[in-house]
């Protein structure tokens, strides 16, 4: 017989642990769990295919203590496991704990114990089920406030705030009643759990403590952990079980991963609500926001939680006053047709809040790559094709032209525009926001190929672009691609300077301006200004022709290119471009933006520098005759 029980005990409790891999903490809970006093307890390992040392630490635990403990194997999922271990448990109780838990008394399991018989005799005919307060170990002294915040939490009864790590404790015949863990949740189970108790049930926090480790959460970020937990309970609580089906890779992957990546599971979950049509986007989004309308007391809980902190009490044992009294009201506003739809509204409110987070975070990594790539991104190249495995992203396809626009303008264009305003917008923070935009279009699957960049590596000094203009794509793509050339500059409309926030960035460039009322003013103004800035070591691009068009036609190029090159005495390099992709819309105003298309392909092609004699007649025929045979063999594909 165990020492550590008393003649007098009469409990008789299945201690089920499910473990995969938990060689560095089994062996601490089987102690904790071995030296336990005054009750009768039974150990059931429930192992999903461990390869490390996991089975031989319980065997040299088994074998040094006469408590009953037993090895089980199962297929792996915590679900799975634990419903197996029910199976051959022989209490009448069940106690299922995380295999990373500790216990810091000894007398735990038998006050716990002697606590969910008071309670089952205080609510007879009504299902009792129990659950621990958390302590979270191996954290920073920094985010004590946020981890007294969720150790509050866990001595609470509401269903939302009860998770595994807490340890479930249930008679059998209720866990046999509510049907077990669900074994199609590869994981959440513990919450589904947690809900399917409190429906026909009554949970009770238990005396005492569990402590678990916070390693996890302080490797992948508190809360962006915790962000994805509310987004998890969420889709478990609104029944989205083919969200679970699908993220199931998603979820291992994080497990692997040392920082936390949420865009996976909101991909995932707004792929599957957009296949619903808007009417069910609409009925998924009206239902979380019903979820986080029962969950706004959690706002006035963390008001509670920092004056009880102030004051010393430990986590959960101060009075939630503010959030008392916020609730009833709360509830009473909201708890109708009406107030549900207003929290419709701010749930879509809180998706774009934390798209627009999620838009500075991708800006961040964008200026990451630009360090990574430097100011010419392209130098070493000779051609360049977007990669096949580019996916679209999954905010493109759910928002389109809104969310296109909404980072150019928010994440690229704004901010450097600022930079321009305040003089700091140079010729490398040009390339690098034009790579921005680069790199932005393959996010939403425009497909990009660019030959010819060898050519550029030919040039010795200034030259003059000369290019068929048939959108405005290559205005911001072209400065990343020419980067290689150093100091550029375009032939610009007079009117784009006085543009809105594009303006300050046009300035910035010192362009060459023409009014296109007067060609012959415009003519001596690009031969002036041009030649002017080439000398200086300023490459000019033009754009000869007339108006804009998706097709080749000689009589609307102007030889102003070759004009400026001749009398500059630099070379001519034509350029070849197919950005249909960037359409146009009709009106003056509004024509710069045209809805995106990612599947028309983008195609630059760069020729061999022409080096002019004379007035430039021969060299101006030569680039429309490369423009216009790559175009036609473009389209006619």
């Amino acid at each position: 017989m165990n020492p550590n029980i008393s003649p007098n005990t009469t409990a008789n409790i299945t201690v089920i642990i499910p473990t995969l891999n938990e060689e560095h903490s089994l062996e601490g809970l089987l102690g904790d769990l071995v030296s336990q006093r005054d009750i009768l307890i039974e150990i059931i390992v429930v192992d999903g295919g461990s390869t490390d040392r996991t089975s031989e630490i319980f065997s040299s635990v088994s074998q040094a203590h006469s408590i009953p403990l037993r090895w089980l194997n199962s297929t792996a999922g915590r679900a799975v496991q634990m419903n197996t271990g029910v199976a051959k448990a022989r209490g009448s109780e069940l106690l299922f704990l995380h295999a990373d838990t500790r216990i810091d008394s000894d007398q735990l399991l038998a006050a716990a114990f002697s606590e969910i018989v008071r309670a089952r005799e205080l609510n007879p005919g009504k299902p009792v089920a129990g659950h621990f307060g958390l302590t979270f170990g191996d954290h920073g002294p920094e985010r004590d406030g946020a981890y007294y915040f969720y150790e509050a939490k866990t001595r609470l009864n509401r269903p939302d705030s009860i998770n595994g790590d807490q340890g479930f404790w249930v008679d059998a015949e209720f866990f046999g009643h509510l049907g077990g863990f669900d074994e199609t949740l590869e994981f959440m189970e513990d919450v589904r759990f947690a809900l399917k108790v409190a429906e026909t049930g009554l949970w009770v926090n238990l005396p005492g403590r569990l402590t678990t480790s916070a390693r996890r959460f302080e490797s992948e970020g508190l809360a962006p952990r915790q962000l994805l937990n509310s987004f998890l309970r969420c889709f478990v609580h609104i029944d989205f079980p083919l969200f679970f089906k699908q993220a199931s890779k998603a979820y291992r992957a994080q497990n692997k991963a040392e920082k936390m990546d949420l865009e996976p599971f909101l991909r995932l979950a707004h792929e599957i609500t957009a296949r619903g049509g808007m009417f069910g986007w609409l009925r998924w989004w009206y239902k979380t926001g019903c979820y986080i309308r029962d969950n706004a007391w959690q706002l006035t809980f963390v008001l509670d939680c920092k004056r009880n902190r102030r004051r010393g009490f430990a986590p959960g044992e101060g009075p939630a006053t503010i959030t008392e009294k916020f609730e009833p009201a709360f509830n009473l506003i909201t708890d109708n047709a009406l107030g549900r739809t207003a929290t419709l509204v701010l749930s879509v409110c809180t998706f774009f809040i934390l798209w627009t987070y999620l838009l500075w975070a991708k800006e961040k990594e964008h200026r990451k790559m630009f360090e990574e790539y430097g100011d010419v991104p392209f130098a070493d190249m000779d051609s360049y094709r977007t990669p096949k495995q580019t996916k679209t992203s999954w905010l493109f396809r759910l928002f389109g032209n809104l969310y296109f626009y909404a980072i150019m303008l928010l994440a690229i264009v704004r901010p450097s525009s600022k930079l321009a305003q305040r003089g700091n917008y140079d010729h490398s923070a040009w390339v690098r926001s034009s790579f921005a935009v680069f790199r932005f279009m393959e996010k939403i699957g425009v497909k990009f190929e660019i030959t010819g960049l060898g050519n550029l590596r030919k040039l010795d000094g200034p030259v003059v672009y000369v290019a068929n203009h048939m959108s405005t794509l290559e205005t911001f793509i072209l400065p990343a691609v020419l980067a290689c050339r150093g100091e550029m500059t375009f032939v610009i409309k007079e009117s784009l300077m006085d543009y809105p926030v594009f303006g300050p960035i046009m300035r910035s460039r010192d362009p060459i301006t023409v009014g296109r009322d007067n060609p012959r003013d415009d003519l001596m103004a690009v031969l002036q200004g041009g030649k002017k800035k080439l000398g200086e070591g300023t490459s000019i691009v033009v754009f000869p022709q007339t108006t804009r068009s998706l097709y080749f036609d000689a009589e609307k190029f102007n030889s102003i290119g070759a004009k400026l090159a001749a009398r500059a005495g630099v070379v001519l390099v034509p350029i070849a471009l197919k950005t249909d992709a960037w359409g146009q819309r009709r009106g003056e105003k509004f024509k710069d933006f045209g809805p995106m298309d990612p599947k028309l392909p983008v195609k630059f092609a760069i020729g061999d520098p022409i080096r002019l004699s004379g007035k430039g007649n021969e060299a101006h025929a030569e680039s429309m005759e490369f423009i216009r045979s790559n175009l036609e063999s473009w389209l006619n594909r």
